[in-house]
């Protein structure tokens, strides 16, 4: 996945649905890098190395705007 530079890839895109759950996946590491998609959309990256050596990014984000749910009761 390339979101909008092709010099950095994304290995992994968790997607969050609120908020909230963005900022606590955020604190959970101290190391993501605010990133712009080519339409100004915010993503958050980070690089990880694993045991064996191999290095990969992970990308969070979340939607800037929801459906709407209609409850009937």
């Amino acid at each position: 996945m390339n979101m909008g530079k092709k010099d950095s890839p994304i290995d992994v895109l968790l997607i969050t649905a609120v908020k909230d759950e963005l900022d606590v996946v955020r604190k959970a590491e101290p190391d993501w890098q605010e990133q712009k998609d080519s339409k100004g959309f915010s993503y958050y990256t980070r690089k990880v190395i694993e045991n064996a050596g191999n290095e990969f990014t992970i990308a969070v984000a979340r939607p800037i705007e929801m459906g709407v749910i209609t409850l009937q009761t």
